[in-house]
């Protein structure tokens, strides 16, 4: 290198001095570029062996004369028997000098030609200075760019990314080198391709700017949500080359908005609910007071005390709907772990769901293990998944079918909860998409896709793991295991 910096080729200065005449001109035998620290070592940054001059020769010099070489004048001749050596300055601070060798055998170079070599010197470093503050302007803005959370490509006329930040890469989940020379729909979800077309050529035509809100996007085989923003890119003439687009993934964004709503709606629920106990389970204690005063009366024949004792198993009914609508309500409510009798949270989820079946002959069964322990958990956040996994199956089932929930314990200590339904299956190639955000197969009902996302998220913050097996035409098995109470703590 003709220096010590990042923008210097060694290499690339001798092949131009060399393609200039300059080294035929001067009849120079062997030329290099080495450096010296102020310790001493001497590196060979280049060399060029124009006519045969033996590399012992070369080695015997620098043992010889390689502590002069960073003092005295800028061009300095030294003499080892037949051969002659001109040193020549380029470079000199406190930390190191950089400077040409120049051998002739059996022969001088001449003043004339010696200052050629000089004004060569200083012309290449110049030239390198200004390279340098060309390159390490060219890094900064390259630094800023790529330290900007936000994505942001080049693209030509075509939609061809011709640069894009590390950012870019990020986001859409590829490499730099993979998003290089491609077309940008590439990475855009069916449903957006034209809508992104459209306003791309918008921009182009008419060097307006537009904004793309809530874009999906395909990220390692997975949606995600991005607010784009395209801007037309001129030329040095002023005229439109391509666009520039910048992106911000607001995937994280739209689920804690999700999860902030759905948080809304259980504290709504939960204050109609609380309104619930205070008019409906009062008067209802006085109905079950007057009844059972009604049934002390022993003069009552068996057929009046049949009707009271109905009267009294609905009222009670009534109130259990009330207390697990209560429950219900305080689903998102509770944000600490406390003692949890999975067997008891899977009971009131069937009595839930059962309530729910839109007409649908669905029969629910469940089977529970007398001897599974309590776990340590968040007793709503728990609710809510397997609810969220119920309604799925419920929804799974076109009329009629079977959902079975079990709990089992293991040897090892973990709990397992088992949901099995007779509904229409999961393809194959959406279960690797289950869990993601967003991903759902019924937007056209409003569903959000976030279910099982949230599920999900929820059971890691447990230490519990789901999975999901399913067949097209016969049904979905999922399976919740959580860890032994003591890794769990």
């Amino acid at each position: 290198m003709l220096f010590h910096d990042p923008s210097c080729k060694a290499e690339t200065t001798l092949k131009e001095n060399n393609a200039m005449g300059m080294y035929a001109l001067c009849q120079i035998d062997w030329v290099g570029i080495c450096t010296k620290t102020k310790r001493g070592a001497i590196y060979m940054d280049a060399q060029s062996n124009l006519n045969g001059i033996d590399e012992s020769v070369i080695t015997e010099f620098l043992a010889r004369f390689g502590a002069q070489l960073s003092d005295g004048p800028e061009t300095q001749k030294f003499s080892m028997g037949e051969y002659n050596f001109w040193k020549i300055h380029i470079r000199n601070d406190n930390t190191y000098c950089v400077f040409s060798l120049y051998c002739r055998k059996n022969g001088i170079i001449d003043e004339e030609n010696l200052q050629w070599l000089r004004i060569c010197s200083e012309m290449k470093y110049a030239y390198t200075l200004l390279n340098n503050e060309s390159i390490q302007e060219r890094d900064l803005t390259e630094n800023i760019v790529d330290s900007i959370e936000a994505a942001i490509l080049v693209m030509d006329l075509a939609r061809t990314v011709i640069t894009c930040n590390e950012q870019s890469a990020h986001i859409f989940g590829l490499t730099a080198g993979k998003m290089l020379g491609r077309d940008f729909l590439e990475h855009v979800s069916d449903e957006w391709k034209e809508p992104f077309q459209d306003n791309f050529q918008h921009v182009v035509q008419t060097g307006e700017r537009k904004y793309l809100n809530n874009v999906q996007l395909i990220r390692c085989n997975l949606n995600c949500v991005i607010n784009l923003i395209l801007s037309p890119l001129r030329d040095s003439k002023g005229r439109i080359a391509g666009a520039v687009l910048v992106g911000h993934d607001i995937t994280e964004l739209r689920y804690m908005e999700h999860a902030l709503q759905q948080a809304k709606q259980f504290a709504l629920l939960g204050e109609i609910a609380a309104g619930l106990a205070h008019d409906v389970k009062n008067p209802l204690m006085n109905i079950n007071g007057c009844v059972r005063a009604l049934l002390r009366n022993s003069s009552l024949d068996e057929k009046h005390q049949e009707i009271l004792n109905l009267v009294l198993h609905e009222s009670s009914r009534i109130n259990d709907v009330i207390e697990q609508m209560l429950s219900f309500g305080n689903i998102n409510a509770a944000q600490h772990q406390s003692t949890v009798d999975l067997n008891e949270l899977l009971r009131n989820c069937v009595s839930i769901i059962n309530r729910q079946k839109n007409g649908k002959q669905i029969e629910i069964q469940l089977v529970l293990d007398k001897d599974l322990p309590t776990i340590h958990a968040d007793n709503g956040a728990i609710q809510q998944v397997f609810l969220n996994i119920l309604v799925n199956s419920m929804e799974a089932i076109k009329s009629e079918g079977t959902i079975s929930v079990s709990s089992k314990l293991l040897k090892d200590g973990r709990c397992v909860v088992t949901i099995c339904d007779t509904g229409c299956g999961i393809p194959s190639e959406d279960l690797e998409k289950i869990f993601a955000p967003y991903y759902t197969t019924k937007a056209d009902k409003g569903v959000s896709g976030l279910g099982l996302f949230l599920a999900k998220r929820v059971l890691n913050l447990h230490g519990a793991s789901i999975d999901i097996d399913s067949i097209v035409g016969r049904g979905t098995r999922i399976t919740v295991t959580f860890p032994t109470p003591e890794s769990a703590t």
